[in-house]
């Protein structure tokens, strides 16, 4: 007599399929301090996160409960393992980054927090060079626009256009921290002053003291040969001057605001006056009769005074 039977045995040493789609690369980067382990399976597998067991789906589909991060790396551990005890492992990291990055910027090698809320840079360039240090792995925009760095640092020419105008400035992290720079206000003139002197200077003068006057716009800064003077509030401005016999030069100059200058050269002959001519002899005639006449009064009237007194002493003697 016989009596079998069968056992139907499964062999697999397939290891389990694993997929983990969330985060979606390792290392991933982040801001935020706590996230959820998303991926798929093989259908009956069992999944554990750093040996902690996670519910699997009838489809293959695991989700953690959130996990807590340390600033900077954190590692997590994803295994899979099938009813042949057959294992797929893989590792998840997530760095966190909770501060942005850092943003110098500097124009024309000078702060550029100095021209930003009440603060203004005037000038008459055509371009700016600006000059942006951050973190290594920022991206940096200048007016919305992505910029090339080398290492932690972008060295930009910026041109400008004549008039008011912003410049914005923003860098950003892989981990999503953003730190805006404030507008750099910038306000642009090509255009020099206008500089005049008042119609009545004259070229020729016999007078040593000459009052210069002239006008510019207002704002500006006037020189003489050198010397500040003051400008009201129109653009007008005075100086009076002692001038030297012969020529005498000046050289008025006019700045703006936006370092752009005006120059006049202006110059008057100071004459000295021609002496009064002496009188001819004919002339002198009745004067001198009119001294002569004056000194023999004068001495007849001491005489007189003189004997009168005489007189008054042999009297009373």
């Amino acid at each position: 007599n016989h009596n079998s039977t069968s056992v139907l045995v499964y062999l697999d040493t397939g290891a389990p399929s694993l997929e983990v789609v969330y985060p979606p690369a390792s290392p991933h980067h982040t801001k935020d301090v706590s996230h959820t382990i998303r991926g798929t399976a093989e259908p009956g597998s069992y999944v554990y996160v750093n040996q902690v067991p996670v519910d699997v789906d009838e489809f293959g589909t695991f989700v953690t409960n959130r996990v807590n991060l340390n600033e900077g790396s954190t590692q997590f551990t994803v295994r899979a393992v099938d009813e042949a005890g057959n294992e797929n492992v893989t590792q998840v990291v997530f760095l966190l980054d909770s501060q942005p990055p850092t943003l110098v910027v500097l124009v024309d090698g000078e702060d550029a927090m100095k021209y930003t809320d009440e603060g203004l840079l005037r000038t008459s360039a055509r371009s700016l060079t600006i000059t942006v240090n951050t973190d290594e792995d920022a991206m940096l925009y200048l007016d919305g626009e992505t910029v090339a760095t080398e290492g932690n640092q972008a060295i930009i020419v910026h041109p400008l256009s004549e008039g008011l105008q912003s410049i914005t400035l923003r860098v950003e992290d892989p981990a999503g921290n953003w730190l805006d720079f404030p507008a750099i206000r910038v306000e642009v003139d090509w255009s020099p002053p206008t500089l005049s002197l008042d119609e009545g200077m004259p070229n020729v003068t016999e007078v040593v003291l000459l009052s210069l006057k002239g006008e510019t716009e207002p704002n500006c800064t006037v020189t003489v040969n050198g010397v500040r003077v003051a400008v009201d509030s129109e653009g007008g401005f005075f100086k009076n001057f002692l001038l030297n016999e012969g020529v005498n030069t000046l050289i008025i100059e006019s700045t703006d605001r936006y370092g752009q200058t005006t120059q006049v050269t202006y110059s008057v002959t100071m004459v000295a006056p021609e002496p009064e001519p002496w009188p001819d002899a004919e002339s002198l005639i009745p004067l001198m009769l009119g001294i002569t006449v004056a000194v023999l009064v004068v001495e007849v009237v001491i005489l007189h005074l003189y004997w009168r007194r005489k007189g008054r002493k042999q009297e009373k003697g």
